[in-house]
């Protein structure tokens, strides 16, 4: 057993030992980096819910090259970036390439301004602030030609129309919001596709004449409402996309 001396000793050494450490990986720190709005997660739930906020930060930073555009052209990078102490993204470096330079470029400078305006909660190591090693994939992928797209039949849009349903919200306004949508949608796509055969050119200016464009504001929800909302608009997108 130590006596206080031998246990003041082993901390010193300890903290000589990290401090000669330059990054830690993410797996192997005790406690883990925490993104803003995944506070009071842990294990795997915390991994998703970290996994999930970057991609939706990562939204606000990405660009799609113009001539990538042109020449319809896509790739994923894998980027791997440092937590920093003081819980700040630093040194974010092309881990596998997308194989294209501007792509490459691209998500650099969308991974570099990863929360900068927010504050994450650094990751330690026997209790003592360490750098963590964090990695994610940066995916750029144009939207595939109409023609070319998979068209749903009417009977697999209702069945999933039928298992579509509004996921609970932290946030009052947000489930009025997804209530509302997914009422409209529905009522929407069986009645003008599915009955009257009729298809939205501009599914954007039809919301909008609706009063249906406005989203929550983004900084009011919490990381499950922001999970839940990227995933109702992600399969409403889906079937809109299907079948025009």
């Amino acid at each position: 057993m130590l006596n206080k001396k031998g246990s003041i000793c082993f901390l010193i050494l300890l903290f000589s030992f990290l401090q000669g450490q330059d990054v830690v990986n993410y797996k192997n720190v005790t406690n883990k980096p925490v993104f803003p709005g995944c506070e009071g997660f842990e294990g795997k739930t915390l991994d998703h819910c970290n996994s999930k906020i970057t991609q939706i930060e990562l939204v606000r930073y990405l660009t799609y090259p113009e001539k990538a555009i042109e020449e319809n052209r896509s790739g994923t990078a894998y980027i791997k970036f440092i937590v920093s102490e003081d819980g700040k993204i630093e040194k974010p470096k092309i881990l596998r390439s997308s194989k294209y330079e501007d792509l490459d470029s691209a998500s650099i400078r969308a991974v570099s301004l990863l929360f900068h305006d927010k504050q994450v909660i650094p990751g330690k190591l026997n209790d003592i602030p360490v750098k963590v090693f964090y990695q994610v994939p940066v995916k750029f992928k144009l939207e595939e030609n109409s023609n070319n797209q998979v068209k749903l039949t009417s009977e697999e849009i209702l069945n999933r129309l039928e298992k579509m349903k509004s996921p609970d919200f932290d946030n009052p306004e947000a489930k009025i919001f997804s209530d509302n949508y997914v009422k409209f949608v529905k009522g929407i796509i069986i009645g003008f596709y599915l009955k009257d055969r009729r298809v939205i050119d501009d599914w954007e200016e039809f919301f909008k004449e609706h009063d249906l464009n406005e989203i929550p504001d983004h900084t009011k929800l919490t990381a499950r409402d922001k999970i839940n909302l990227g995933n109702l608009l992600g399969e409403i997108n889906y079937i809109k996309h299907s079948i025009n």
